[in-house]
């Protein structure tokens, strides 16, 4: 989605004081090179931050301005974004004169975990530890909660428009009907045998469902379906308008399986839903695929996306898995 960012007065000024702000740290760096780069960048990052503060649901604003300042400033974006990152996960504790450098913190604002990162800065300042060390000691860290994130997250990705029998005694007569989910049954069974154990999947055909038995299909691949996003509450739940096939439709309070977001009134519970927003907006529609219900009626789910793609199997089979994209990240913690 392309932003149509206006330079405002308010920018302008904006752009002014990073200007000399940057100014005032080229003059300082003669003495003291490795702090005040440390101190400029902060410093950078706390007015870029102030100025967002007004900003909260504007994801394409706050990505144009990044630009635009990179741009204004002939600094690298990366650079920018840096910068801001660097004063949110340091808004009060930075000071200088400490032996941490600006090298040394770009490599521990990616430390999402506060103690581990309280214990990476430990082991510089009492080790004398430099840039490339940390970063083995990050990358190493690293590695090893990937694998531990892995093992609660592991990918189960279903088959959309695949269903299961539900036996129902009517009359003294057991009829079998259309397991769509969330407790809804649908009696549209054509004129073939079958039973409780048959799966069936729907094909549309001319704007006509049909069914076909697949019995080489697992329950686990079951209870899976496209999805359109109606509202992201947080940073683990959403409202989910849910297509069951055969015309039938339903709206669900979704729960993304094994992740914990923080409160939507804190910074991070914000950003998190704030990504959420940013990668799901951009969606023709997404996958479901879900489980069982949570103390609060929610159905916990997985969620798979692909803002290109508009074959529903396709984003099925290959789609990002946005609770592990989520964790990954840094966004949510493990359930």
């Amino acid at each position: 989605m392309n932003y149509e960012l206006t330079v405002t007065n308010e920018i302008l000024t904006l752009i002014q004081a990073i200007k000399e702000e940057i100014g005032k740290g080229k003059q300082r760096i003669e003495h003291t090179i490795d702090n005040e780069k440390t101190t400029t960048y902060w410093n950078i990052g706390k007015q870029l931050h102030e100025h967002l503060l007004d900003y909260n649901e504007r994801i394409e604003y706050e990505e144009s301005l990044y630009k635009l300042i990179a741009k204004e400033l002939t600094i690298g974006i990366s650079t920018v974004y840096r910068a801001v990152q660097f004063y949110e996960t340091y808004p009060e504790i930075f000071a200088p004169g400490r032996k941490l450098t600006w090298s040394h913190y770009r490599i521990l604002i990616t430390v999402k975990d506060e103690d581990k990162r309280k214990e990476f800065e430990q082991l510089v300042i009492t080790n004398d530890i430099g840039k490339r060390e940390l970063q083995d000691l990050v990358k190493e860290y690293r590695k090893d909660k990937n694998h531990e994130k892995k093992s609660i997250l592991l990918e189960k990705r279903g088959i959309p428009y695949s269903y299961k029998l539900k036996p129902i005694t009517e009359d003294e007569k057991t009829h079998f009907y259309i397991d769509l989910g969330f407790r809804m049954y649908l009696n549209k069974l054509d004129n073939k045998t079958y039973d409780e154990n048959d799966i069936i999947q729907i094909k549309e055909d001319k704007n006509k469902s049909i069914i076909i038995k697949k019995n080489d299909r697992g329950l686990q691949e079951l209870y899976t379906y496209k999805g359109y996003v109606n509202e992201i509450i947080d940073g683990d739940t959403l409202w989910v308008t849910i297509d069951l096939g055969f015309d039938a439709r339903t709206s669900q309070k979704i729960r993304l399986r094994g992740i914990n977001a923080a409160k939507i009134e804190t910074e991070t519970g914000q950003k998190a839903r704030k990504y959420i927003e940013k990668r799901l907006t951009p969606c023709p529609f997404i996958i479901v695929k879900t489980y069982y219900r949570d103390k609060y009626n929610r159905y916990l789910a997985d969620i798979f996306y692909d803002k290109n793609e508009v074959d529903t199997t396709k984003v099925a089979e290959n789609g990002v898995y946005l609770n592990w994209e989520l964790l990954d990240k840094g966004f949510v913690k493990k359930y």
